[in-house]
């Protein structure tokens, strides 16, 4: 296959599409370095790493102490071996997830390498990385990114094959799959396997035969087969409760194991087009690469449109469930930036970025306004000030940018573009920095993890947790196994296994507990507290913007309890109602 383009890239351009992907590098590493790990989701696969570590148990998943099945294992495998090399620590928990996202953006610097050229590279990692979704999600650990990167292997392998005709490399995307499998499940393993037959059937039906599928059957099997079966033969019905409950029957008819979570279609476009940032305003042009250059572009289209019609198609919508599709489209986007020649209509893309930069520019003026609706605590002066400057900095980048789109330099107008998240960047820290504590247990468990003993039972009621996740943060922190009191019945309860764990308690046991006089530590939500109907109860020794915090000793009950402390959303502490013991 000959490249969609011919003419190189600048020396300039070239050393400034480095700087900035080297400084975006940069940005996301310093910007995952000390956050508070968030419930549920970082907490939870960093503790799952962590118990991996502690109990030498590398095949069963562990969350509290018991097994968590919902989640294949490949994150906590990875959070395992960091934690390993380097403690435990929120730093080495993200690290993964990290390199993963590094690994994604290599992956189109690799896909415009094989497609524009070798100098192109350089503009596909710069993209990837100068996207929002790779700035935000790389900063917090998830399976979504690390099997995003397994994903856009097994993409970048097959796009290998076909274009080398290369059986090899199509047993290489096969081995890629099964590991995306045991990072993310189904869906792991269908989109690039899907997307393959669907080109090779719609595009290359002569090049089927050419496939080694029965040799790629026996590499995906032989990577991923041997876990599930060794899993199934010591916890029997995980197969069922992980498949079709945690995944079919959650995804496409909110059945299973829930929370269900079935977001607007208008909300899942509109959050897409978030995650590409200017990109998005650009893909139109995509439309008009040649459709006869080897054709791994039809592939990532079918590939982009296989994702995103399965969401939208979907009962269960997550904006995280689109992220695969952004790489497919802004390695298309890069094509179209490297390919020369004219813009057609040479104003347009320079309009669209203007009419961004617009709108950046008014939201200066208006930054303490959106602040205060996504949480009143984030309006205070100072953090407004610094992401107004933030503010100002993207608008200025993304004027730059339709300037020189408008002078027909999209080379240097790439440039500009990967270079918005630098500010952006900084923003998102200054952000998560004042978020994250409030989405974190962190405070609250390290004050149990100093002031109460070890054998005090850890009691959390938090009916909000309806697969009771929440332990995580917890455990990370406190250092100790939880009891959560569950507020419904049994049969009504999707865990993370198919049986429950001995930690999930009734509100009558939790009562027994209260009766008995035994010392504990009660963390409760204030709908927890009102459904648990406690008398008498003291006011709590500390409290954070979700929980507020207990320690119980025996003839504590019976009286009148005073006002318990204004939760402000940052944590707070009394001595007073702590008795040392």
């Amino acid at each position: 296959m000959k490249n969609i383009t011919s003419r190189s890239v600048s020396p300039g351009v070239r050393a400034g599409l480095w700087g900035i992907g080297l400084l975006l590098t940069l940005s996301l590493f310093m910007g995952a370095q000390d956050l508070p790990l968030r419930d549920f989701r970082e907490a939870r696969f960093a503790e799952v790493g962590w118990e991996m570590l502690q109990t030498g148990d590398w095949v069963i998943p562990h969350l509290n102490n018991s097994p968590y099945l919902n989640k294949p294992p490949m994150v906590g495998w990875l959070v395992g071996l960091s934690m390993k090399l380097l403690g435990k620590s929120e730093t080495a928990a993200r690290l993964p997830n990290f390199l993963a996202m590094l690994g994604i953006a290599l992956c189109v610097g690799w896909l415009l390498h094989m497609t524009a050229g070798p100098p192109w590279a350089v503009l596909g990692v710069t993209l990837y990385l100068g996207s929002p979704a790779a700035q935000y999600y790389g900063r917090m650990l998830s399976s979504d990114v690390v099997a995003l990167f397994f994903m856009t292997g097994a993409l970048v392998a097959f796009c290998k094959a076909f274009l080398k005709i290369s059986k090899l490399f199509y047993l290489v995307g096969f081995g890629f799959c099964a590991l995306a499998l045991l990072a993310k499940g189904l869906a792991g393993a269908l989109y690039p396997l899907g997307a393959m037959l669907f080109f090779l059937i719609l595009l290359r039906r002569n090049m089927l035969g050419e496939v080694p599928w029965l040799a790629g059957l026996v590499v995906f099997l032989g990577i991923s087969l041997p876990w599930f079966l060794m899993v199934e033969s010591r916890e029997p019905g995980f197969l069922w409760h992980h498949f079709l409950e945690q995944q079919v029957m959650r995804v496409a008819s909110g059945g299973g194991g829930g929370p269900f979570v079935a977001l607007p279609r208008w909300e899942i476009l509109l959050g897409f087009a978030g995650f590409l940032g200017p990109v998005t305003l650009l893909l139109p042009w995509t439309l008009g690469l040649g459709s006869g250059k080897g054709n791994v572009l039809g592939l990532l289209w079918i590939y982009a449109l296989l994702v995103l019609g399965s969401v939208l198609l979907s009962a269960g919508r997550n904006q995280t469930y689109t992220l695969p599709a952004t790489v497919p489209m802004v390695a298309l986007v890069g094509l179209w930036l490297a390919q020369p020649g004219r813009i057609l209509p040479a104003w347009g893309p320079s309009l669209l970025l203007g009419a961004l930069s617009a709108a950046s520019v008014a939201g200066v003026f208006i930054t303490g306004e959106i602040l205060d609706r996504i949480w009143k605590g984030l309006a205070r002066q100072d953090l407004v000030s610094r992401v107004q400057i933030c503010m100002a900095m993207v608008a200025v980048l993304l004027g730059a940018s339709a300037f020189w789109m408008g002078k027909g330099r999209k080379r240097v107008a790439a440039a500009f573009i990967g270079a918005v998240m630098l500010p952006g960047g900084w923003m998102l820290s200054l952000l998560q920095g004042a978020m994250a504590p409030l989405e974190s247990r962190r405070d609250l468990a390290v004050w149990v993890s100093e002031k109460v003993p070890k054998d005090w039972p850890l009691v959390v009621a938090d009916p909000s947790d309806a697969q009771f996740e929440g332990t995580a943060g917890w455990n990370f922190y406190a250092g100790r196994q939880v009891l959560m009191i569950r507020f419904q019945e049994p049969s009504q309860i999707k865990a993370q296994a198919p049986r429950l764990p001995g930690w999930i308690i009734s509100r009558e046991e939790f009562v027994e507990m209260l009766a008995s006089g035994k010392p504990l530590a009660l963390a409760a939500t204030p709908k927890g507290i009102q459904l648990l109907e406690i008398p008498g109860l003291p006011a709590p020794s500390a409290a954070d913007w979700k929980f507020q915090l207990w320690v119980l000793k025996a003839g504590e009950g019976g009286r009148e309890p005073p006002a318990a402390p204004s939760q402000t959303g940052r944590m707070s502490s009394s001595s007073t109602f702590f008795q040392e013991g």
